[in-house]
């Protein structure tokens, strides 16, 4: 059973405010609007949702039958890179979770620039778009037990660009109180698509593509500009604000979260990610955090000459140096050189080697950063963190259907980025054929849907039936990790140990810009 209801009402690129309360009965049945954004489903690229977007679903099991017997609340964050996606059911369809015995709520969000414009000042000072799940989760806090759900008991979670959010969501003093645990599902705040540390260019661009001609150092005047705007011209116009290097490390998204000015206003962080993470002043919870083995493949969903761009990347080499590694000019080459042997043993970038080019990929985009994240919370807090490494082939997944469309003679092996959403929900992409799962994918969706809502219930992933040893929290002394693979078995270290020690090397060298 499923609800829509609308919790925020906004000023565009603002900071959300909360909705004025209606009377009478209102139609919560049928799905509001997802954020306005370009859709390219079924091949063509359109339009679609619309400004009036801040709704949240809630799925029930059942009507409450009183206020004693409430269950736990697992709140979801969709991804989709902060520019796609809705909290629908499309792509996230409860069905799988709810068999669990768990209330489930999932928000839309702002996306692209009219979620993560930022002007750097009181006004649009940036990420509207998580203000907007926060928001929501204080919606939750407040009016969840109606729907028989614990408020004492939520439960974070999302996937990729979700994923992320909750990391920014543990970042931000707006939210502590508001959850009990945390679910990071392949997305971390260091990913380089994850966060956009010059806000100001990116609007600079923005302005001047949709045509506006006064001083960008005019910050008044730019918001007044934005304000003047149609979403629709706003959307239509954020794509090509990225230089060559961002596009392939941000895999073409462009407009995320940032490091806001302190000063008046809803502020979300206005330190850096890494800073606040160092300092030990975030949000300590119980956490689960995963990664796929594949998370690179993602890179042929965006991609879409491959020859053109392997040639762009070994045309300028510094491509493949993390943005926020600090690499003087005259150094760059040299690291340069030392990616490209440890990953082609020097060879050019071809078809021929695609395989390390993904792994290569994996490790810049997804892999790094959250073993950083990692690490950091594991630095300072005493709760638990749970590890799973997802290496489960599904039958007829869904991105891999969807690479297959645009590539295909490219075969994806393993786990895919977003692997989950054939896991734990019934995602659906309109054209694609059904991909009803096998007696053996329902194995594993049973299996890791009862360990995601155990530790929704607990804090605990474990359960009696689990197939494996006893899946156990890393520690300082003792890292390990569950492989959710064609069996379950727990693996001493952490997973791409080797390609890891290689990047805290060269960090170790060269240290961070952010």
């Amino acid at each position: 059973m499923g609800l829509t209801i609308l919790f925020v009402i906004f000023i565009k690129s603002e900071a959300p405010q909360p909705n004025e309360p209606w009377e009478g009965i209102r139609n919560a049945l049928e799905e509001g609007h997802q954020s306005i954004q370009i859709s390219e489903m079924g091949g063509n690229s359109s339009l679609v949702g619309s400004e009036d977007c801040l709704y949240l679903n809630v799925y029930i099991p059942e009507l409450p039958a009183n206020k004693r017997s409430l269950k736990p609340v697992l709140f979801n964050i969709h991804g989709g890179g902060f520019a796609l996606g809705s909290g629908g059911i499309q792509f996230n369809n409860p069905d799988y979770l709810i068999e669990n015995d768990i209330v489930i709520v999932s928000p839309n969000y702002r996306l692209g620039a009219l979620g993560f414009l930022s002007l750097q000042n009181d006004e649009i000072s940036g990420n509207a778009g998580i203000k907007d799940q926060i928001l929501a989760l204080k919606w939750t806090q407040k009016n969840i037990k109606y729907f028989g759900g614990d408020p004492d008991n939520v439960t974070i979670m999302g996937i990729s660009a979700g994923s992320a959010s909750v990391e920014y969501i543990l970042l931000s003093e707006l939210s502590r109180g508001l959850f009990k645990q945390a679910i990071c599902l392949s997305g971390s705040a260091h990913n380089p698509w994850a966060i956009n540390m010059d806000p100001i260019t990116f609007a600079n661009k923005l302005a001047n593509k949709i045509g506006y001609t006064g001083e960008l150092q005019d910050v008044q005047a730019l918001q007044d500009f934005f304000k003047s705007c149609s979403a629709k011209d706003i959307v239509n116009n954020q794509g090509n604000v990225l230089t060559e290097k961002e596009s392939f490390l941000r895999y073409k998204f462009t407009f995320a979260p940032c490091v806001e000015q302190e000063g008046k206003g809803i502020k979300l962080i206005t330190k850096k990610p890494r800073d606040i993470y160092e300092s030990g002043n975030f949000i300590q919870v119980p956490v689960i955090k995963t990664l796929t083995s594949n998370e690179g493949s993602l890179y042929y969903y965006m991609a879409t000459n491959i020859d053109e761009e392997l040639e762009k990347i070994n045309e300028n080499l510094d491509m493949l140096i993390p943005m926020n590694m600090n690499v003087s000019e005259d150094k760059k080459f040299d690291v340069s050189k030392k990616i490209m042997q440890y990953y082609f043993q020097g060879l050019p970038i071809s078809k021929s080697n695609m395989e390390s080019f993904i792994d290569l990929v994996s490790d810049l985009t997804f892999s790094i950063g959250i073993d950083e994240t990692t690490n950091s919370i594991m630095k300072h807090s005493d709760d638990p963190i749970f590890i799973y490494f997802n290496s489960y082939e599904y039958s007829k997944g869904m991105m891999k259907t969807i690479i297959s469309m645009i590539h295909p003679d490219v075969e994806i092996k393993g786990a895919p980025h977003g692997a989950e959403m054939d896991l734990i929900f019934k995602a659906y992409f309109p054209g694609l054929p059904p991909n009803d799962p096998t007696p053996g994918d329902k194995r594993k969706i049973q299996t890791l849907t009862k360990l995601l809502t155990t530790f929704v219930k607990t804090g605990n992933p474990n359960f009696e039936e689990l197939d494996c040893p006893p899946w156990e929290p890393i520690s300082k002394t003792n890292k390990q990790y569950l492989d959710f693979g064609s069996e379950l078995k727990m693996v001493p270290g952490r997973s791409f140990e080797k390609r890891l020690e290689f990047w805290e090397d060269l960090y170790e060298t060269y240290g961070y810009i952010y």
